[in-house]
C-alpha cells in the first residue's frame, strides 16, 4: 500500500519522524520514563526534549492536562510508545483520545511506537492512536516491528505508516541515502509473521 514504508525497525522511524517534523530549536514532548533512543535522535535535528513526567504512584497514567501545559508554539512532535516501554502499560482509548485532541487542535505531529502491540495482558486491548479518526491519522507516524512479539531481536525489520502521503514520500527520500535496506531473508520471514498461521503465537 502507498501509506506503508518498510524500514529497519522502530529506531530509524524515530529518526525520520524527528527529521521530518522538526527544525533547530523546535520542541519534542517525551514521557519520562521513556525508551532511550526517543531522546537520542533529537540532536540530529537540533530539537529540544520537553519532559512529560509519568507518576508511578498514579499508575503511570497519561495525564492530558499535564501534556497540554507543556505545549508551546515550538512544539512540533509528541512521542508516544503504546504499550509503553519501559512501564508496560497499555494506554486507554480515553488517554489516546485526549492526546489526539491536543495534537489536532494544535497541529502537532505524533510519532507512535507500537512495537509492543501484542504484549498485553489481563484483557487489555491495544488501540492505535491513528485509528481514532482521519484528522489524527494524518498527523501520526506509526511504527511497528517484529522483534518483541516473536523474540527475533536483530532481524532489523519493521514498517511505518501514515495517511499523509506527502510526509511519507519525504521520509522515503530522506531514508534513501542512509538506510541500507532490510535483508531479503527478513522480508521473506515477515510474510509468515504477519500471516494467520501464527495467530496462536500472538494469542498464547
Amino acid at each position: 500500500a502507498g501509506d506503508v514504508m518498510v524500514i529497519q525497525g522502530v529506531d530509524p522511524s524515530l529518526w525520520l519522524a524527528v527529521r521530518h517534523a522538526c527544525r533547530p530549536g523546535d520542541e519534542v514532548i517525551l514521557t519520562d520514563p521513556m525508551y532511550g533512543p526517543f531522546k537520542g535522535v533529537l540532536e540530529t535535528a537540533g530539537a529540544r526534549a520537553v519532559v512529560w513526567g509519568l507518576d508511578e504512584g498514579d499508575g503511570y497514567r497519561f495525564d492530558a492536562e499535564r501534556l497540554k501545559s507543556l505545549v508551546t508554539p515550538r512544539t512540533k512532535l509528541i512521542d508516544i510508545c503504546n504499550p509503553h516501554n519501559p512501564t508496560g502499560r497499555a494506554m486507554t482509548r480515553e488517554e489516546l483520545r485526549a492526546i489526539a485532541d491536543i495534537a489536532v487542535d494544535q497541529k502537532i505531529r505524533i510519532i507512535s511506537d507500537e512495537l509492543w502491540e501484542d504484549i498485553v495482558f489481563d484483557g487489555r486491548k491495544h488501540v492505535s492512536i491513528a485509528s481514532l479518526g482521519p484528522e489524527v491519522s494524518d498527523l501520526t507516524l506509526t511504527s511497528w516491528g517484529f522483534s518483541k512479539t516473536f523474540g527475533v531481536a536483530g532481524i532489523q525489520l519493521g514498517y511505518m505508516c501514515t495517511t499523509d502521503k506527502v510526509a511519507l514520500d519525504e521520509m522515503k527520500r530522506q531514508a534513501a541515502g542512509i538506510q541500507r535496506g532490510s535483508s531479503t531473508l527478513a522480508k521473506a520471514v515477515a510474510h509468515v509473521m504477519l500471516g494467520k498461521s501464527l495467530d496462536r503465537w500472538r494469542r498464547d
